[in-house]
């Protein structure tokens, strides 16, 4: 027995490591090579898919794609209701129109000023055919424009122009310019599958469904309250003026 002050001291230790070396050209090492790669791309994937996973709010700009769906409804009048014309493309409609009826010429056309493939301008022009000094005092014109949205929500939904003039002096035209604008009442769904709950005209009256029996006879009024009871709707506001 070794008396204490003899006794052995552990002044320094090296651990013992046993290393396992594989071919680069080896089973081993190729799943290490992809586990590796694995332990890096799949979180960052992840992070950049999710729109970075620490975000709990956040917002977006996008441009919507606006097309014309060549529907309208068109009432114009004179100083008598016995002047009044109209025409709709709709023919659920046309127990709504006067009894003269005109097709005027449309003509749709856009603009795109920085030239990314989206439309920036809309113009609309419609030319009623009248007879020589024919003037209208009151102007109604529904028309629909299909609105998607493309991107982180994929959405399709059909707006509705609606314009409403009367005017105490008879007049030959109108001009009107206004914003198109998204009134959203409901967040929308994000997918990227296209979403078109809202895509159907609000023109069309489906005789078939439950709505059509309350609301009998059929009115613009109804049509229009119908419109504006979505989640989100699109509308334009603006001003206009008139030409004599």
């Amino acid at each position: 027995m070794t008396l204490w002050p003899f006794q052995q001291v552990e002044c320094h230790a090296l651990p013992y490591t046993r290393l396992f070396v594989a071919s680069r050209c080896s089973a081993a090492y190729c799943v290490w090579a992809v586990s590796a790669v694995l332990l890096v791309v799949i979180p960052v994937f992840a992070t950049f898919a999710t729109d970075n996973v620490w975000v709990k709010e956040s917002f977006y700009r996008v441009q919507p794609v606006v097309t014309f769906t060549n529907e309208i409804f068109l009432i114009a009048s004179g100083s008598t209701p016995k002047n009044a014309v109209g025409w709709s493309t709709q023919q659920s409609l046309l127990s709504l129109l006067p009894p003269e009826v005109k097709v005027p010429m449309l003509r749709s056309t856009t603009e795109d000023n920085n030239r990314d493939g989206i439309a920036d301008v809309l113009k609309l022009t419609l030319d009623v055919p009248s007879e020589t000094g024919e003037s209208y005092r009151s102007l109604l014109l529904l028309a629909v424009y299909n609105v998607e949205l493309q991107g982180k929500v994929s959405e399709q939904l059909s707006g509705l122009v609606a314009v409403d003039i009367n005017s105490p002096y008879p007049a030959a035209g109108v001009s009107v310019h206004g914003q198109l604008r998204l009134r959203q009442s409901l967040p929308l769904f994000q997918s990227y599958e296209v979403r078109n709950v809202y895509a159907a005209s609000p023109l069309v009256v489906d005789w078939r469904s439950n709505w059509l029996p309350e609301n009998q006879p059929l009115t613009l009024q109804a049509l229009l309250a119908r419109y504006a009871q979505r989640p989100g709707s699109v509308g334009v506001g603006g001003r206009w003026g008139q030409h004599v």
